[in-house]
């Protein structure tokens, strides 16, 4: 009940007219997000407006202000109960530059883990091939992984050598299906509590670490990096795949 209607006004204006400041910013720019404490401050300016609405409708003396609070509660409870999707404009450049960085910052966490399991991975294959040579095999399963690193080099030196005459095509693009395919079944494993997603990030690192050490072991240090950068792009190849003549 309203006592002192000139009271009641001059206390409540400032509470509407922040409403009506809101409701003109939204609808001028579609477009625009509030944050969840903005959301907040807005549905609760909205629930004063209309209890203000309730009070001043027995005030038959102030038709002109229950009409103004009539449509600032009108158009309030439009946009907080708007159903149509707003139309969103593509911003490439925004998205590349801080919807992506803010993602990864979030996630930061989750990526730390990842890299501390393929690490661990490649100091696990790289002390287990240094400690037991014999164990190459089992750690590198491949044919193309089996040979000696030296020759290896040797070949790759050899420019009157083109191991992928006629396949350099079939092979890039088994290079990007495969390993499209390792990481999108890396990332649906995390269905699994992140159990398969270890498994294969750590044989990842157990491949690395070996092919590393095996090409310092082969006194070919400076060719480790193209080695296991050749590993990880053609790990798991099928009989058939081009990838066998690395």
């Amino acid at each position: 009940m309203i006592i002192d209607l000139q009271r009641f006004l001059s206390t409540e204006r400032p509470t509407w007219t922040e409403l009506e400041r809101l409701l003109n910013r939204l609808e001028a720019d579609p477009n625009s997000r509030m944050t969840l404490e903005q959301l907040e401050h807005f549905h609760l300016l909205y629930e004063r407006t209309a209890a203000d609405l309730a009070r001043i409708t027995t005030f038959s003396s102030e038709p002109e202000t229950r009409r103004y609070l009539e449509n600032l509660v009108a158009r309030a409870y439009g946009e907080i109960h708007e159903t149509c999707e707003r139309p969103r404009r593509r911003a490439p450049l925004k998205w590349l530059f801080q919807t992506l960085p803010q993602t990864f910052r979030r996630h930061v966490q989750a990526f730390y883990v990842s890299v501390a399991i393929t690490l661990a991975g490649c100091a696990f294959g790289g002390f287990a091939l240094a400690l037991d040579p014999a164990a190459k095999p089992v750690l590198m399963p491949f044919s193309h992984l089996l040979q000696d690193p030296a020759q290896r080099v040797a070949d790759e030196g050899n420019a009157t050598q083109d191991r992928l005459a006629g396949h350099k095509t079939s092979f890039s693009t088994f290079l990007m299906t495969h390993n499209i395919r390792v990481s999108i079944l890396t990332l649906a494993l995390g269905m699994t509590w992140g159990i398969g997603t270890f498994l294969i990030l750590f044989s990842n690192g157990i491949m690395l670490g070996a092919v590393a050490v095996d090409f310092v072991r082969a006194g070919q240090s400076k060719s480790s990096w193209a080695g296991c950068c050749h590993t990880a792009r053609s790990r798991s190849p099928p009989s058939s795949s081009p990838a066998r003549l690395g």
